[in-house]
């Protein structure tokens, strides 16, 4: 009873996982297809969770329809369902699923309303067993997110393919996931200084992830932050990079008092009900002062409930924890987030500095972030400084700080230890 979701009668993520090991086991090739509902939270809001669960309802009933016989549905996590087939093909799926898409939009009513419900799909062909399930899901969630954030629902086919690495991207990201179970080893933190922009001196570092084995190589973070992320086993990771950062860095504050470190956090650790009480715990044990930790999030965590991230940044800032806005200017929520939430540092993106010298428009951009940071009660930190000519442009477009290759890329802690020395 615990496999069936009670709402739809599905089988929910535990019901699948079950199939997946068994189908696993036997090494029987299949197709698993993800349909997503976006802000579906919208519909609640606006209607109530019984208007919200009569929709729902309406759904699986044309999800029934459209896929009798073809397999096994699931409601893996909040309006999000699977369709484990051997009976379509990937192409065929991908036909379904714009049939689904048109059959939602004309036939989806409810009390006279047609919800607007905004579809993602994804699918990936289960042919390769030598990965764990979990790896292949994450893979499926990735492709997921892909057609949600970036194709505007439109369908997304993970292709187990030979990535910029040459390496096999499903066989690298089982590797990576066996890393994090085995006490995350192979995992590697560089530092990148952050400096003051007054006088160019050192104001803190932010804490970077790589990740090494001998089969692979070094491997940096975007070839497999983006999938990996979507793994609870992430969690577990995040958790890492916290403390030892902090265990670290601490030797630092000696010298340096007002030492900022700075760490990214995912999507899925904000998720966590434990991650506030995580983040002190590990401050505690490491005895590091809260005011010298800066917490980044990015802008896929706009997808969070605005009033989950307003506890948190509420929780922790409390106790002295600041928070930093990553990438701002990249996406097209970023303002609305800034001026929601309270953020103490807005990390303005290298985009708007490549071209800096050249062209007189990317000054006038970042004069006016910056202006509006200040507005919110926001430091501005600039990225992607690389040569003398655009630091000295930064600091007259009123950066309070500025990170980039100019002053050092992202080194080993050791090498970190030595660059800080020279101040």
């Amino acid at each position: 009873m615990n496999s069936i979701d009670p709402l739809t009668g599905f089988q929910n993520q535990y019901g699948l996982f079950e199939h997946l090991n068994v189908l696993y086991s036997k090494q029987t090739k299949a197709n698993i297809m993800m349909i997503g509902v976006g802000h579906f939270s919208t519909v609640n809001e606006m209607w109530g969770y019984d208007f919200g669960n009569v929709v729902i309802h309406k759904l699986v009933q044309i999800l029934k329809e459209e896929f009798r016989n073809a397999g096994v549905l699931y409601r893996v996590d909040g309006v999000k369902f699977v369709l484990l087939t051997n009976t379509f093909s990937i192409e065929e799926l991908q036909e379904k699923y714009e049939v689904l898409r048109k059959k939602i939009c004309e036939k989806l009513e409810v009390d006279g309303y047609h919800p607007n419900l905004l579809l993602s799909g994804s699918a990936l062909q289960i042919d390769t067993f030598e990965i764990n399930p979990q790896a292949m899901f994450s893979c499926l969630e990735y492709a997921n997110n892909m057609s949600k954030e970036n194709g505007h629902g439109n369908f997304v086919i993970f292709k187990d393919r030979l990535d910029e690495g040459r390496s096999n991207l499903l066989l690298l990201i089982n590797a990576i996931r066996k890393s994090i179970e085995h006490d995350c080893s192979g995992f590697k933190i560089f530092y990148q200084p952050i400096m003051k922009a007054k006088d160019e001196k050192i104001r803190g570092a932010e804490a970077l992830l790589r990740w090494e084995c001998s089969e692979y190589g070094l491997i940096m973070p975007n070839r497999f932050i983006p999938i990996i992320e979507n793994d609870p086993e992430f969690v577990r990771l995040g958790e890492w990079i916290l403390r030892r950062a902090l265990e670290d860095t601490k030797p630092l504050l000696e010298k340096y008092p007002d030492f900022e470190l700075n760490i990214n956090v995912a999507y899925v650790q904000l998720r966590q009900d434990s991650f506030v009480q995580m983040v002190k715990e590990n401050l505690k044990k490491v005895d590091y002062p809260p005011e010298n930790l800066c917490l980044e999030i990015t802008e896929r965590c706009r997808l969070l409930d605005i009033n989950l991230l307003k506890g948190i940044f509420y929780e922790l800032q409390a106790i002295g924890v600041r928070f930093a806005m990553d990438d701002f200017g990249t996406g097209y929520s970023s303002i609305s987030i800034l001026d929601q939430l309270k953020c103490d540092i807005v990390k303005i993106d290298k985009v708007f500095v490549d071209n800096i010298v050249k062209e007189a428009r990317n000054a006038k951009m970042l004069s006016a972030m910056h202006d509006l940071a200040e507005a919110c009660g926001a430091e501005v930190c600039v990225e992607g400084v690389e040569s003398k000519e655009q630091c000295e442009i930064v600091k007259k477009c009123g950066a309070d700080s500025i990170q980039g290759y100019y002053f050092s890329k992202p080194v080993p802690y050791e090498d970190f230890l030595n660059f800080v020395l020279t101040f």
